[in-house]
């Protein structure tokens, strides 16, 4: 399990970052990381205030290690992005495979609804 830099970050976030708008990428986002080949990825999201303008910056990379904060960035939270970052992030999180909390196994998504709401994964459930 992977330490979240804010125990309110939704499952699959672990850090956003805000470097104050020192560069056009002004929003790093960190997502839980996935197994690549037996190593570890850590994707990213480095957006501008409004990534989804024509001029705007939305680029998706992915790290070896996981990305740490600058002495420039500071830590936000999810709602202290700008409407269009979070919508950006909010729907790389609804395709993100999330450490299920039963299991500890990485699974599509967790149960939305009924008994195990939130609590098990797809995978654990059907067994």
């Amino acid at each position: 399990m992977f330490k979240k830099t804010r125990a309110d970050y939704p499952p699959g976030l672990l850090a956003i970052y805000d470097n104050g708008g020192a560069t056009i990428h002004r929003y790093t986002v960190v997502f839980t990381p996935y197994n690549f080949f037996g190593g570890l990825r850590f994707p990213t999201l480095t957006m501008s205030a409004n990534p989804t303008h024509p001029q705007g910056v939305g680029l998706r990379g992915e790290s070896n290690s996981r990305p740490t904060k600058s002495p420039r960035e500071r830590v936000i939270g999810l709602d202290d992005l700008p409407d269009g970052c979070r919508r950006c992030v909010e729907d790389d999180l609804r395709h993100w495979e999330v450490e299920c909390p039963h299991c500890g196994g990485l699974g599509p998504e967790l149960i939305a609804s009924g008994p195990h709401a939130g609590e098990r994964c797809r995978v654990c459930v059907s067994h």
